[in-house]
């Protein structure tokens, strides 16, 4: 129990609950006779909700002390207290002519009072066994979360009998939910400071926060890391500042922040900025930050570098998929871009050739130059077959001196001439080599895609059988496929 100066409390046990109790919300003939009016809340879950607010033995603070003397001044009461209740002992908070209040929470009045679904008004405690002697009243409005779990009581107490007007009950309820009001703001403004912190010593991650309207707000130091952009230099600046020049000429900025608006939330990879002029791959998160009415205030974004990860994929998709030596396609690369494209071809009912071509007598560039020589002269090829081909051609090594050319929207005719073009610029040019330069030639041969052949295998199957027609008519010639 809370004791009032004059007097002293004197400590009680198995008191019995047996006492004269008037409701806040009754007219003042309905006394009422209860032990207590129960609830659905869970003793642990009360203890959760009472730890989560960081409250208990914290030192005395203004706000509280302000309120306990307005509890104390609105109800006419010489003292009051904000009290919440542990699992075994009562804490005051703030106090006005209060003193010995914590104590044992089996022989306090506000232990009782968390039970009570309305405010708890003991007129007289006479006859309240938890009043250890004390005479006079008492009153409290319990501080309960948004759940309905009640944490402690705002109390106010006079050393005489009295009553409370509806009035000063409808004050103590207001001053009750202040109060809790305070706790929210209290806990809100700790969990602020512990994300700040925990978002400042988050090095590897650019973190920063904006207005409603994308002026940055917060900005830690994971994103100067990252960006190279000092605080003061972004802070109060556009969301625009973080992007290079092609994304802000593209109005990037503002479509994120749109669609993040609408949607409530954003992700994806695009360049932004670091310095003054380097730019480097993003993983971009950006989430909407609605205030406690649910209006949006602002925007939290979190960036990751991934440049790195994106190169080292680059290296890995490449080492998988071009050959080393020429850095055309590989046969499996090859295979599967050419499959793709004659899907397509076959929907659209588009022509399409292959061709493969064969350096040679390349053996005998090997055996007398040398593997060195050899691997130059394939790298030649390599080079005039990718500046005589289309942009839209698919070039491959197939292994060896074996080459391979898929031509889209091409049939025998523009294929066979292409291929010619190819096959006279291999010869008339030459392969520099560290024993002087060398001439290469090539055969080639092409086969088309019509009703009975409308794979990439019966196409290679068909080109090469026109390659080694060509072949056997004397090489350093085109030949198609023919019924």
């Amino acid at each position: 129990a809370l004791t009032p100066l004059p007097r002293r409390c004197r400590r009680s046990v198995n008191a019995v609950w047996n006492t004269k109790i008037v409701a806040a919300t009754d007219s003042r003939a309905d006394v009422l006779k209860k032990k207590n009016t129960s609830s659905t809340w869970n003793e642990a879950d009360r203890l959760a909700a009472l730890a989560r607010y960081r409250i208990l033995d914290t030192p005395a603070e203004a706000a509280f002390d302000d309120l306990v003397q307005l509890a104390a001044e609105l109800c006419a009461c010489p003292s009051a207290a904000i009290v919440f209740v542990d699992e075994d002992r009562q804490w005051v908070k703030a106090s006005v002519n209060v003193e010995g209040a914590d104590r044992p929470r089996d022989e306090a009045l506000c232990s009782r009072a968390l039970e009570c679904t309305e405010p708890l008004v003991i007129e007289d405690l006479t006859h309240e066994p938890l009043a250890n002697g004390m005479t006079g009243f008492y009153a409290a409005a319990v501080l309960r979360t948004a759940e309905g779990l009640p944490l402690g009581t705002l109390c106010v107490l006079d050393s005489k009998p009295r009553q409370l007007s509806e009035r000063q009950s409808a004050h103590l309820e207001a001053l009750g939910r202040q109060v809790m009001a305070l706790l929210e703001l209290r806990r809100s403004r700790e969990a602020n400071e512990r994300n700040r912190q925990i978002i400042d010593s988050a090095v590897d991650y650019a973190i920063l926060t904006t207005d409603a309207k994308g002026v940055i707000t917060s900005w830690n130091q994971g994103a100067e890391r990252m960006t190279g952009l000092p605080r003061a230099r972004v802070i109060r600046q556009p969301y625009s500042t973080l992007f290079e020049p092609a994304g802000r000429a593209a109005d990037l900025p503002a479509q994120i922040l749109g669609y993040a608006k609408y949607h409530g939330h954003y992700s994806d990879e695009h360049l932004r900025r670091r310095g003054s002029s380097e730019a480097f791959r993003a993983l971009a998160t950006l989430d909407i930050i609605r205030d406690p009415r649910g209006r949006h205030s602002g925007f939290v974004e979190v960036i990751r570098d991934v440049t790195a990860d994106r190169e080292r994929e680059a290296a890995l998709y490449a080492q998988a998929t071009t050959d080393v030596l020429t850095g055309l396609p590989n046969r499996a690369h090859f295979t599967e871009q050419a499959n793709l494209e004659i899907e397509r071809s076959r929907r659209y009912f588009e022509p399409l050739s292959v061709a493969l071509l064969d350096v040679d007598h390349f053996k005998a560039v090997n055996d007398t130059h040398g593997h060195q020589i050899g691997d130059l002269a394939l790298q030649h090829v390599a080079e005039i077959m990718r500046s005589n081909a289309r942009r839209i051609d698919i070039l491959g090594r197939l292994g060896g001196e074996e080459f391979a050319l898929l031509l889209p929207r091409a049939n025998t005719q523009p294929a066979v001439e292409l291929c010619e073009r190819m096959r006279v610029a291999l010869y008339q040019s030459r392969v520099d080599t560290p024993v002087g330069q060398l001439q290469i030639a090539a055969s080639v041969g092409v086969a088309s895609m019509n009703r009975d052949s409308t794979t990439l295998d019966s196409l290679l199957e068909r080109a090469d059988t026109a390659l080694y027609k060509a072949k056997r008519q004397g090489r350093n010639r085109v030949e198609a496929w023919m019924l």
